[in-house]
C-alpha cells in the first residue's frame, strides 16, 4: 500500500515550517498485515521567498522521502492542484496546505484505516479546528457532529461536507479520473465532493486532527464577503455544467437557498463603507463570524 502526502504551498515561509513538523512525525503502522509507503509530494508553486528551502531543510530528519515537482513557473492555484494530484501515484492521498498543519500523528493512521475497511465510501475527512492567528483563538465548528457520520451527493450540495483540502483523504485512482473541465477558477472542495461522492460516501471522522489556519492571506479567508459571493455563484454555474444532467434540480434548489440567505440583512449591511472599514479593523474575526 502506498499513501502520497500531497504538501501544496505558494509563499508560506512563514507557516510551512509547522505543517513540515506535523507530516515528519505521523505514525503509519501496519494496516491489514502491511506496512504503508509514504512518500511526501511537494507542489510548491514557484514560491518567491524561502517556503521551498524550509521544505528541503527538513529531508535528512525525516522518515519518508521528499517528492518535488517543477516549480519554475507559477501556474496558480487551480493549475497546481490539477498537476499535483496527476502527480500522485499511490493508493491513497493525503493533502495538506502549507498554512495548515495536523495536530495528530495519527491522522494518516486513522484515515488509511478507515477506507481500507470500508469500501463504500469514497473519500474520509476528519472534523478540524479553526485557528484566528491575530486573535490566536481556537474553535471547533459546532455544526460537525463528533461521531462517524456519512454524506451522500444530496449532503454535499446542499452544504459542503468537506471542511478544507487539509482534513481530506482520497482515493487516488478516483482523482485520477477528474474531468479538465473541473480545473478552472471556480474549482474547490466543494465540486471536488460532489465528483467524489458519484464513487461513494465521503465519510467524517469524529476525532479532531487538523488545524485550517483562518487569515487573511488565505485565498478564501483573505477575500471579501462580495467576491466570495461572487465566487459561490459561479461555482454553482460550473456545477450545473458538469453535473446538471444528473443533479440540475438539486444545485439549482441549493444555489436559491444560498442567494436568499445572503439577501438576508445584518447588522453590517446598514454601515457606510468608511464605518465597516473601521469595523473589519477593530472588530476580532472570530467574533465578525457571530454577527454575520
Amino acid at each position: 500500500m502506498k499513501v502520497d502526502v500531497l504538501l501544496i504551498s505558494y509563499n508560506q515561509s512563514q507557516f510551512v515550517r509547522q505543517a513540515i513538523e506535523n507530516i515528519i512525525v505521523q505514525q503509519v503502522v501496519h494496516i491489514n498485515g502491511e506496512k504503508p509507503q509514504v512518500r511526501v509530494i511537494v507542489a510548491d508553486d514557484a514560491s518567491t521567498d524561502n517556503t521551498l528551502t524550509i521544505i528541503k531543510s527538513f529531508e535528512k530528519e525525516s522518515p519518508f522521502p521528499f517528492i518535488y515537482l517543477p516549480n519554475e513557473n507559477n501556474l496558480g492555484h487551480v493549475m497546481n492542484y490539477k498537476r499535483a494530484f496527476a502527480a500522485c501515484q499511490g493508493d491513497y492521498v493525503c493533502v495538506l496546505e502549507a498554512d495548515d498543519w495536523w495536530s495528530s500523528p495519527l491522522h494518516i493512521q486513522k484515515h488509511i484505516q478507515f477506507l481500507e475497511e470500508h469500501k463504500e465510501c469514497a473519500m474520509s475527512v476528519n472534523r478540524l479546528a479553526e485557528y484566528y492567528p491575530d486573535e490566536k483563538l481556537f474553535s471547533i465548528p459546532t455544526n460537525k457532529y463528533d461521531k462517524i457520520m456519512y454524506y451522500d451527493v444530496r449532503d454535499q450540495i446542499l452544504e459542503n461536507m468537506i471542511s478544507n483540502h487539509s482534513s481530506a483523504c482520497y482515493r487516488t485512482e478516483l482523482l485520477h479520473q477528474l474531468p479538465d473541465e473541473i480545473f478552472d477558477r471556480t474549482f474547490d472542495d466543494w465540486l471536488l465532493g460532489i465528483f467524489m461522492c458519484q464513487f461513494g460516501f465521503i465519510v467524517q471522522l469524529p476525532e479532531v486532527t487538523s488545524v485550517y489556519r483562518v487569515h487573511q492571506g488565505g485565498i478564501y479567508s483573505g477575500a471579501t464577503e462580495e467576491d466570495n459571493i461572487k465566487l459561490r455563484n459561479e461555482r454553482f454555474d460550473k456545477a450545473l455544467e458538469l453535473f446538471g444532467d444528473v443533479y440540475g434540480k438539486k444545485i439549482e434548489f441549493a444555489k436559491k437557498m444560498f442567494n436568499a440567505k445572503k439577501k438576508k440583512k445584518s447588522l453590517r449591511d446598514y454601515f457606510p463603507p468608511f464605518l465597516y472599514d473601521l469595523y473589519r479593523l477593530l472588530i476580532p474575526q472570530a467574533l465578525r463570524q457571530i454577527i454575520k
